[in-house]
């Protein structure tokens, strides 16, 4: 009876260590999904701050373009050339903001992922500790009944 007391401690003990091994990797990958979060928080912050300024420079050229379409009213053919110009300038800041959102929805994404991976990672940490307290319970209750039957 000993031995199989023995035995089963032992095998208590191996299945301690393999799941303490799973939840330091679970940990790990825990943790590298929260350096990525934060990357990609970065780069969200990073894009919203680019949008503004496209937005910034978007509204500083228009009132530039008016301001220059008042001075030049008597030179319609100056006026042409330049509007024809500040049309192109404000057709491709417009299309820098719509890559600026577009940019902005897939990092809001991947963030979202990733928060979802992180929150599974998270309830299998949890369950993983739950096993090893279960393990570690009976761990002490067969360490208790070899002592008893050895006292």
């Amino acid at each position: 009876n000993a031995k199989a007391s023995k035995s089963a401690f032992e095998c208590l003990q191996a299945e301690m260590t393999l799941t303490k091994g799973s939840l330091s990797k679970l940990e790990e990958e825990c943790q590298y999904l929260r350096q990525e979060l934060a990357k990609q928080e970065h780069e969200l912050n990073h894009s919203q701050k680019s949008m503004s300024e496209a937005q910034e420079k978007l509204l500083k050229e228009k009132t530039a373009l008016q301001e220059r379409y008042q001075a030049l009213e008597t030179d319609c053919k100056n006026l042409e050339t330049k509007l024809v110009s500040e049309f192109q300038e404000r057709r491709s800041v417009e299309a820098s903001l719509e890559d600026a959102l577009k940019q902005n929805e897939a990092l809001e994404k991947e963030i979202e992922i990733n928060l979802e991976e992180c929150d599974e990672k998270q309830e299998e940490c949890q369950a993983l500790i739950v096993q090893l307290q279960q393990i570690q319970g009976a761990l002490s209750d067969a360490e208790n009944e070899s002592s008893e039957q050895q006292g």
